[in-house]
């Protein structure tokens, strides 16, 4: 999930006003009610136009497989830059990902924080 959901999320409280999340930094990975939680702001978190919707992912990643489609390899590219003394480093790898199971991956869209 992105991090603005999940700082949402950590902060919402009971009817009692206590934390719904007791410390996130308790555990190495971030968790939400014992769930690992995996932070990224590589989602989308403008689900349209002027919108403060989100998406959240919920994945087993033991039922994703992942291939390399293309082996890595890496180039120094030294003829292009020569005129100004820089070099340049490209690296090229492609993979592929699928769920085993379709029922393993669940995009919950529409989330707004």
């Amino acid at each position: 999930m992105p991090s603005r959901t999940f700082i949402a999320l950590r902060k919402l409280k009971d009817s009692g006003g206590t934390y719904l999340q007791p410390d996130v930094t308790a555990d190495a990975p971030f968790r939400l009610l014992g769930i690992p939680v995996t932070v990224t702001n590589r989602i989308p978190t403008n689900g349209g136009a002027g919108t403060n919707e989100t998406s959240v992912v919920l994945a087993d990643f033991s039922q994703i497989a992942v291939a390399c489609d293309l082996a890595p390899s890496v180039k120094l590219l030294d003829q292009t830059y020569a005129d100004f003394d820089q070099q340049a480093i490209r690296v090229v790898a492609r993979y592929d990902a699928a769920p085993l199971n379709p029922s393993a991956v669940i995009v919950l869209r529409g989330v707004t924080s």
